[in-house]
């Protein structure tokens, strides 16, 4: 019965200890946010002095207060409800105004800012005004697509298209990288000559300094009044994707929580582990390495007087040959004993397993009977053995020259 209990309080703390892991792992974790949107950027294209409207989803997770901006824009986007109030699982639509009337053709970058109590996400937004005609434009693709880090390189593939078949044309190129905050990171511009399509690719080295944000690579082709844009959002990550990330924090809960589970681990086996086998053991230990003691005194105290290797080595061999079946017999003692003890806790009898445990620990292990039938030979033994061996015809000879080597 106490063996079962032993193995369910075992099992029990390695439950506690494994749903510790997963409770510390799922906490490293982005916390549950407060309410969700479905758009993760908003791109629209206008042609000058044009305007548009783009609509987003908010839905709220809790209920709550709320309140959007928009930066980097002026007047190029508003919207028309800055600050509204939802319940839970409410969703609110919001409007985003667009309006060129006041902005060359180009490409401009701005955010779109929410906020409610404990939460704040910035939704980036690019705006690309073109010429009311369209003579060039161009189509991008950035190489790596994900997995951009700081230090890395980037490539763009830029495809120039003649959408008037005007044909052969020099051509103003304008591209850069930007952040939102309208840092530039990288750009150049140049003429180039072109005749139908013509497929460009340009390479470049981002710092290693660059933050864990949003970018945009944009390019403006200009010809004779004409403007083109294109433009594609990019994202800048840490070596170590962000889900992999534990906070300090966490690190140092779960290393407490482990140290709880090894203070109880220690607790149980110093206050609750069986003491009545533990008191066994010590005595069975405490007896085979008194025997060890004794028979390795005795080797040497005999061997100073034995006289050839051959006496001493043949001696050592008896020795080691006692010293197993002394061990053996001690042994097989222990063993009944722990067997005895199991039958008498299965009768829950208290009294009965302290009287023989008292017995036993008074009693020892009674060598007498066992020193006497394993015997430690003497000196004068193995020199009689010897002696038999070379009446009975054994050559000896060989093996004292291997002895005495």
């Amino acid at each position: 019965m106490k063996t079962q209990k032993w193995w369910i309080i075992v099992v029990v703390i390695l439950v506690l200890a494994i749903a510790g892991v997963l409770f510390f792992l799922s906490n490293s974790k982005q916390p549950i946010e407060e309410y969700s949107i479905d758009t993760i950027f908003i791109k629209t294209q206008l042609t000058e002095k044009g305007n548009a409207i783009s609509d987003i989803n908010l839905k709220s997770n809790v209920a709550g207060d709320y309140s959007i901006k928009i930066t980097g824009m002026d007047n190029l986007a508003s919207i028309d409800e800055s600050m509204f109030s939802l319940n839970s699982e409410e969703n609110k639509k919001i409007s985003i105004y667009f309006n060129a009337q006041d902005y060359l053709p180009g490409i401009y970058l701005g955010e779109l800012e929410i906020n409610s109590k404990n939460q704040i996400k910035k939704i980036p937004i690019i705006v690309e005004i073109q010429s009311e005609t369209v003579l060039f434009d161009s189509n991008l693709n950035l190489f790596p697509k994900t997995g951009i880090i700081p230090g890395s390189s980037l490539s763009a593939e830029i495809k120039i298209f003649d959408l008037a078949n005007v044909g052969i044309s020099n051509l103003k190129l304008n591209y850069f990288i930007k952040d939102f905050n309208e840092n530039i990171i990288d750009f150049g511009e140049e003429e180039i000559v072109i005749n139908g399509n013509l497929p460009l690719t340009k390479s470049f080295n981002l710092p290693y300094t660059l933050k864990q944000e949003d970018y945009v690579f944009g390019v403006i082709v200009k010809y004779d009044g004409s403007v083109g844009t294109s433009s594609v959002l990019f994202n800048v990550a840490t070596e170590k994707p962000e889900g992999f990330q534990i906070g300090l924090v966490h690190i140092a809960l779960f290393i407490a929580f482990l140290f709880v589970i090894f203070l109880i681990l220690f607790v149980y086996f110093i206050f609750c582990r069986d003491r009545a086998l533990t008191e066994m053991q010590n005595q069975y230990k405490r007896e085979t390495n008194r025997q060890r003691e004794l028979i390795l005194q005795q080797e040497k105290k005999v061997c100073s007087r034995l006289n050839t290797n051959k006496e001493k080595n043949e001696y050592k061999k008896e020795l080691e040959k006692i010293k197993k079946q002394r061990l053996s017999a001690l042994r097989q003692i222990h063993e009944k004993r722990i067997i005895e003890i199991k039958k008498i806790k299965k009768t829950k009898n208290k009294d009965a397993l302290k009287s023989q445990l008292d017995k036993w620990r008074k009693q020892g292990y009674d060598t007498q009977i066992l020193e006497k039938r394993y015997k430690l030979p003497g000196p004068k033994d193995i020199k009689k053995k010897i002696e038999e061996w070379k009446e009975q015809g054994y050559d000896t000879k060989v093996l004292d020259k291997h002895l005495n080597k």
